[in-house]
C-alpha cells in the first residue's frame, strides 16, 4: 500500500474482531510481519489493546520485514507456531520431530 490509509479503515475496518477479543477462550497466538501491505500494524495493535482490555491473555509475536500471509513461514515464525501448537495442543508428536522437518525455500 502507498500513501495515506483511507478515511474509511483508520479506525477499526468493517469485519473487524476487536469488539469479540472479549470472548477468547483458550489459547492465541498472532503473528504480524511488520512488511505486511494488506493489513496495518496500527489494526494488529488495536486488536492486541483490546485483549488487554478484556483482561484475556494472548501471545504476540512480531516478525521484522515480513509480508502478509507467511510471516516467516520457513523459519523462525513457522518454528514459533510448531512450538505453540505442541505446548497448547493435545499431540503425541515430538516438537524437534516437526521442526527438524524443514520445507525447501520458495523460489
Amino acid at each position: 500500500f502507498v500513501g495515506p490509509i483511507p478515511f474509511e479503515i483508520r479506525g477499526d475496518p468493517p469485519g473487524t474482531n476487536v469488539p469479540l477479543a472479549k470472548h477468547l477462550q483458550g489459547k492465541l497466538l498472532i503473528i504480524h510481519g511488520t512488511a505486511d501491505r494488506f493489513v496495518p500494524i496500527g489494526h494488529t495493535m488495536r486488536l492486541v489493546k483490546a485483549f488487554i482490555e478484556a483482561g484475556k491473555p494472548i501471545d504476540l509475536l512480531i516478525m521484522p520485514d515480513e509480508p502478509h500471509g507467511s510471516p516467516g513461514i520457513f523459519g523462525y515464525g513457522r518454528d514459533a507456531m510448531l512450538r505453540y501448537f505442541c505446548e497448547h495442543l493435545s499431540t503425541d508428536v515430538e516438537l524437534t520431530t516437526l521442526t527438524q522437518r524443514r520445507l525447501p525455500p520458495l523460489p
